[in-house]
């Protein structure tokens, strides 16, 4: 929401200050979602850490027993995941106990460095790695924090699984992410034996998450902190969030540790004002103010604005930025820079983290010890730097310095005073001033004079993790500005030169190709391919392949790690169909900047609204068979609001969550491509007529019988996800078609102060219930005239009644009537019967069919009966699919069936619905009506 327009051509200040504005959500929350400090976040983690302080207390007293506190995550995950073990660890160390924090990503210790995302879609290879570690270091108790920031990893899935299948009861675990478990992934994990979900998995967790505290060992810890100012890229406020979240669980694990024990476990002098009353939330606050002081000194007098620019300048003339720092604040320069390569497509060479000792254990530290001899690009060692790098450098190079009050070295400074002579310099610093040495603040002045461009962050705290923090902050903007502005990597807040090296940025590469050429998901999936395939013709032989195949190719090897990754960008110039494979790698080759190419030859959309382009509906129609959905704006000719041509698209049989929010996806962004807005553009307002039951709190649907959704879909928030727009309206699709009616030209003046009932006869059969043209919902809006009984004991409805009025008369019902009678109705092409064939059929004289017609008709008119002896209704419109074909026949049994003792139902009108698609027709009254349109 705040970096729609996030790009290189931005100013560096522009750009920083558009990433305080993301990131202030870490701390602040996003809309009402629960957020860090919401008491139900903070509970569940004040759990996870009373938990896990009861594992280390029990080996401070006893040291022979085997607890393992196990953080674990892919990419950015994993990486936190090791920073903060590795700085845990080092405490527990000084205090005489061995490690108890251990980390797993997926890749092994070789992805710390060298992103590898194709082992994040292993959860067979997740699980193994977990219980490697349960049964080395953590039989009598293990608990697992599987950090996985849009709740999707199938690597931190399958180790989720393997805690809540273990029969020991000694392994417990939390999912800790920053969606809604509602909003987690819910595609089939490929190597997942059951065909289960990432949903499915943490769904269980929140399920064993709300048992007795006796007995519970599950926690979910999903603060929602908004989207990421880069589209998909988690590195960068959800890796922010995890360092804050990982730091204080561990943190106050031991302070809970160290009460109960009696032991002293935190020795260091910077945790001198803490004790072991503080909370959870008050660690956070620690962070939100290191925050606060690091945006603070970056954007008052823009030194950080100067670095971003120098690094930027190094990229742009095919330059390196090489980053060196020692103990954490090294490791997490060298972080930084490993995320690169699979967030921007960036050559492995480009951005470098080195580190002071290196593999060793003065250094990185890493469970696998040294693996520089795996390659060249695996030398992080001072000592590597100097015979590696310092060779090769000259003026289009920088070197960036990173340091904290722990990790102002000597060494560090002469590692400096060496490259100085050859490149460029910057230095990122965080540090508390008070607390200096004089060596270290002699360090200090040496680095500030030997880089003209730096950002030195005084900060009144003095807890490593929280350097570390403020380094992250500065790190991220200044590699980020850096593919910006110098590589085009970044396009309106979308990351364009990323590859699809897992099953999750396969995904997310399509919507960005569809997103940036306005083509369908279809079609620009089809362009991935021929882009991975390097052909001008996905053959059917390639398009049969599993996905694994295609992201398998798309993975650079080893000799090619020097080559920028093309994948996606040369897929957005296929998919605007003016190429062909050889002229769009040659036109990527002349211009290697993507965003710039793309101006010039992809991204130009214009609105068909001239005089106010930024003026637009999105109005949706969802039934049981399909979603219509169709664009509003203001006629330039006449300045009247008027609904342009229906974009319409079938469910199919796949009626999951996934695939829905798959497919309302699609037709938005089709409608949009059909009537001309452009997707980067927020609609002023979607409003939604949908089947089901709406909470009127957070937007979320449920009881949609023709849906098997186990639970409350979130539709608000999946439509403001899709669109961007922060005004949603949804309503009943009845009391949308009645509002349709209402407000047509023809019904307008004469149901006004009226009482008036809808049927639409449909697939189900929905109703409405208007009067003084207001709809009336009743106390839990569950007011269903389709779900009246209407043969008790009757057919079974999947409402879980016996004997509702749709199980007779609607079209759902009438097709099975027909299917019932197969000897005698043909289905269209010898297909399923349906509705439209026994409708057919009975027009065309078939008895068998005119009677199931006429049946349908007869319970209509019972139905009928009873909704006019309950509202004593002023008019009853029947609407629908079905509607006209039933209306003469249900008419004429009322009569027949209806009370004689009175004669006031000659005065109830009885009337077809007139309006064309008055569902839409309803959403376009309240789009003008709710909203300022």
């Amino acid at each position: 929401e705040f970096s729609s327009e996030l790009d290189g051509k931005l100013s560096s200040l522009e750009f920083l200050k558009t990433l305080r504005a993301c990131d202030s959500q870490i701390f602040s929350g996003w809309k009402s979602y629960s957020g860090l400090f919401d008491e139900e976040i903070q509970n569940s983690c004040e759990f996870v850490a009373s938990y896990c302080s009861n594992l280390i207390a029990s080996a401070v007293e006893d040291p022979c027993k085997k607890v393992a506190i196990v953080m674990t995550g892919c990419g950015t995950s994993g990486r936190i995941a090791f920073q903060t073990a590795r700085r845990y660890n080092r405490v527990l160390c000084a205090a005489g106990v061995r490690p108890l924090f251990h980390y797993l990503i997926s890749g092994g210790d070789s992805a710390l460095l060298l992103s590898d995302e194709l082992p994040e879609d292993d959860p067979v290879e997740g699980a193994r790695d977990l219980d490697r570690v349960v049964k080395e270091y953590g039989s009598d108790g293990t608990f697992l924090i599987g950090v996985t920031c849009g709740l999707s990893a199938p690597y931190v899935a399958g180790q989720l699984h393997y805690a809540l299948q273990d029969s020991t009861r000694t392994v417990g675990a939390a999912v800790m992410g920053f969606n809604p478990v509602e909003l987690s992934r819910d595609a089939a994990i490929e190597k997942a034996e059951g065909n289960w979900t990432f949903r499915d998995v943490a769904r269980n967790v929140e399920k064993e998450s709300h048992v007795d505290n006796s007995t519970r060992r599950f926690a979910v810890l999903n603060p929602v902190i908004g989207p990421e100012p880069i589209a998909g890229s988690s590195r960068m406020k959800g890796g922010s969030a995890t360092a804050v979240l990982l730091d204080a669980l561990c943190l106050r694990t031991l302070l809970l540790a160290q009460a109960s024990s009696g032991v002293t476990l935190l020795h260091s002098s910077e945790f001198n004002d803490i004790s072991a009353s503080t909370s959870i939330a008050q660690i956070c606050l620690a962070y939100q103010s290191v925050h606060s002081e690091t945006y603070c000194t970056a954007c008052q007098n823009e030194s950080l604005a100067a670095c971003m620019n120098q690094a930027s300048k190094s990229l742009r003339a095919g330059g390196r930025v090489l980053y060196v720092g020692a103990e954490s604040a090294g490791c997490m320069a060298f972080i930084d820079a490993s995320e690169m390569p699979d967030t921007y497509g960036s050559p492995f060479d480009q951005i470098r983290g080195f580190v002071e000792g290196g593999w060793g254990k003065d250094g990185v530290g890493n469970a696998a010890g040294d693996i520089s001899g795996v390659s060249a690009l695996h030398r992080i060692s001072y000592e590597n730097f100097r015979h590696d790098i310092l060779p090769t450098l000259n003026e289009a190079d920088t070197v960036v310095v990173v340091a904290h009050n722990g990790a102002l070295t000597n060494n560090t400074l002469a590692l400096a005073t060496e490259a100085k002579v050859k490149a460029q310099m910057i230095l990122l610093c965080a540090v508390n001033k008070r607390l200096l040495t004089s060596d270290a603040n002699q360090v200090l002045d040496a680095l500030v004079e030997l880089a003209p461009s730096h950002s030195v962050v005084c900060t009144s705290q003095e807890m490593e993790g929280l350097y570390d923090y403020s380094l992250k902050l500065l790190l991220n903007a200044v590699s980020t500005y850096a593919q910006a502005a110098g590589r085009g990597a970044v396009y309106k807040g979308l990351m364009v030169t990323t590859g699809p090296a897992n099953d999750k940025i396969y995904n997310r590469c399509v919507e960005i190709i569809a997103h940036t050429t306005t083509v369908s998901l279809a079609s620009a999936e089809n362009a991935l391919l021929r882009a991975i395939h390097k052909v001008d013709v996905v053959i059917e032989e390639l398009i049969s392949k599993p996905r694994s195949f295609h992201i398998a190719a798309s993975i650079l090897p080893a000799h090619m790690r020097h080559c920028a990754q093309t994948i996606l960008p040369l897929s957005m110039l296929l998919a605007t169909g003016k190429w062909l494979v050889a002229d769009a790698l040659d036109a990527l080759q002349k211009e290697p900047r993507v965003s710039v190419l793309l101006d010039q030859t992809v991204l130009k959309v214009t609105s068909p609204c001239s005089n106010n382009p930024s003026k637009f509906a999105v109005l949706f129609d969802l039934g049981g068979t399909n979603i219509r959905v169709a664009t509003a704006c203001t006629n330039s000719s006449n300045s009247k609001i008027e609904m342009n041509p229906i974009y319409s698209s079938a469910i199919g049989e796949d009626k999951s969550e996934e695939a829905v929010l798959r497919l309302l996806r699609e037709v938005y962004e089709q409608v949009l491509v059909q009537d001309g807005f452009p997707k980067a553009d927020a609609p002023c307002c979607v409003v939604m007529a949908q089947p089901g039951r709406l909470n009127d709190c957070d937007g979320s649907i449920s009881g949609l019988a023709n849906f098997p959704w186990s639970r409350p879909f979130p539709m608000k928030a999946v439509l403001n996800d899709i669109s961007g727009c922060e005004q949603i309206k949804i309503l009943d699709d009845c009391d949308a078609a009645l509002y349709g009616e209402i407000k047509s030209s023809a019904m307008a003046s004469t149901v006004n102060e009226n009482v008036v009932v809808m049927l639409t006869i449909g697939t189900g059969i929905g109703s409405a219930l208007f009067c003084n043209s207001a709809p009336y919902k009743g106390a839990r809006r569950l007011i269903e005239g389709g779900h009246m009984i209407i043969h008790p004991g009757g057919l079974q409805c999947p409402c879980g009644q016996r004997g509702c009025l749709e199980m007779y008369c609607s079209g759902t019902a009438i097709g099975l009537s027909g299917q019932s009678q197969s000897q005698h109705i043909r289905g269209t092409s010898g297909g399923v019967i349906t509705a439209e064939d026994v409708v057919r059929e009975a027009q065309h004289g078939n008895k068998i069919a005119t009677n199931i017609i006429t049946t349908a008709a007869k319970d209509l008119a019972i139905g009928l009966v009873n909704v006019c002896r309950m509202y004593d209704p002023h008019m009853v419109i029947i609407g629908g699919g079905l509607g006209g074909i039933l209306f003469d026949l249900a008419k004429t049994e009322f009569c027949n069936q209806s009370w004689n003792i009175h004669d006031d139902d000659r005065d109830i009108k009885f009337v077809l619905a007139n309006c064309d698609e008055s569902g839409l027709a309803g959403c376009l009254s309240l789009s003008m009506e709710y909203f300022e349109l």
